[in-house]
């Protein structure tokens, strides 16, 4: 943790949230914006002793980050993790609030599952998010214009167009926090980790038959979680792609000819917004709030679909692959033009963001 002793910038935008600088690099001017530090990076000190001065004994971290906004005193306050309730809380005052979208949403760990605990909506003044369905969860808890942009990293990158030809790709789901959870109680890592290993297992032996390699992209770049994330998904004979800093993630992934991924991982509606054939996952479970993680779940689709189907069962699974295998590139960008509220939007070099801010800045 750094103490910085000396009063933030005056800039014209506030970047709430230093999670979110990977995608600010991208789309602010460097020149143009304040870093308000949220997870004790950095403390500013002048703005603390300020707080508490104002405050007292009554000072809640809440003030912290009013009085750091009100001294950066922008135009604009934008933050890239809209999973932060902190964000919706600060006083913006005559400052125009931005939120986008960084990661797929549902009830079960997630910001919604804060929202909904909430008497009345929190109100800004934007709001882009991937798609059309999760716009109309996320207005029932934040009253704003909502944009559709799709993911902010994802249209950082160029679409490339590789297809070789009978290769497979499973984009790891791995989740340490429930991992950490239910490790030690059997009946529930069966029903949530084993049940995946066994499915892996059985999705690789179909797939040998057609002679088609499958191969396992490793989610996670820290060093300890990436250990038990590769010795959970050991298999002598499926590559594991390993996580790592700067890891060209979109460009490996779109080198195969079919991907494989959960309802619940961001990198499967990114992928999808590439157009690339995926098979969506859905967890088999129907208990709350794991159930809202599934694909479609907030606008009533079927489990089954022709692009997606419940995970364990090998025989619909390989109905969909055979269907996406056969199935020509003409015909596969109807389908994700039919269900494109469902999934996401690609927007390269997030233009419609970028033209927005810019039009606030002149005004």
């Amino acid at each position: 943790m750094r103490l910085n002793l000396f009063p933030p910038r005056k800039k014209k935008i506030a970047l709430f949230d230093a999670e979110g600088l990977k995608n600010a690099k991208n789309i602010l001017n460097k020149n143009d914006y304040e870093i308000i530090y949220c997870r004790k990076e950095e403390i500013n000190i002048f703005i603390l002793i300020k707080s508490i001065l104002k405050k007292n004994i009554f000072f809640k971290k809440i003030d912290y980050y009013n009085e750091y906004l009100k001294k950066i005193d922008p135009k604009i306050v934008i933050t890239f993790n809209d999973n932060s309730e902190l964000f919706y809380k600060i006083k913006k005052n005559k400052v125009h609030s931005i939120a986008v979208q960084n990661g797929s949403r549902s009830y079960h760990n997630d910001i919604l599952s804060t929202l909904k605990l909430i008497k009345k909506k929190y109100v800004i003044n934007n709001y882009f998010v991937f798609n059309e369905t999760f716009k109309k969860e996320l207005y029932k808890f934040v009253d704003a214009e909502f944009i559709i942009l799709g993911s902010p990293l994802n249209n950082n990158f160029k679409k490339k167009n590789y297809n070789f030809k009978n290769t497979a790709l499973y984009m790891s789901p791995f989740s340490y926090s429930t991992f950490s959870q239910f490790k030690n109680d059997k009946k529930k890592f069966y029903k949530f980790y084993q049940r995946e290993i066994n499915f892996i297992e059985k999705i690789n032996f179909e797939l040998k038959k057609k002679n088609i390699k499958l191969s396992i992209l490793g989610k996670w770049i820290n060093y300890k979680i990436k250990s038990i994330e590769k010795k959970f998904y050991n298999f002598s004979n499926i590559k594991f792609i390993e996580n790592f800093k700067d890891r060209k993630t979109f460009e490996i992934a779109s080198k195969f000819e079919i991907l494989i991924g959960y309802s619940s991982s961001t990198l499967t509606y990114e992928m999808l917004a590439r157009k690339k054939k995926t098979i969506v996952l859905n967890r088999n479970y129907n208990d709350y709030p794991f159930n809202t993680k599934q694909f479609g779940y907030f606008c009533n689709l079927p489990k089954e679909g022709s692009f997606w189907t419940n995970s364990g069962n090998i025989n619909k699974f390989m109905k969909v692959f055979n269907f996406l295998k056969k199935l020509s590139k003409n015909d596969w960008n109807n389908i994700m033009k039919k269900n494109k509220k469902y999934t996401c939007e690609y927007n390269f070099l997030n233009k419609k963001l970028k033209i927005h801010i810019q039009s606030i800045l002149k005004n």
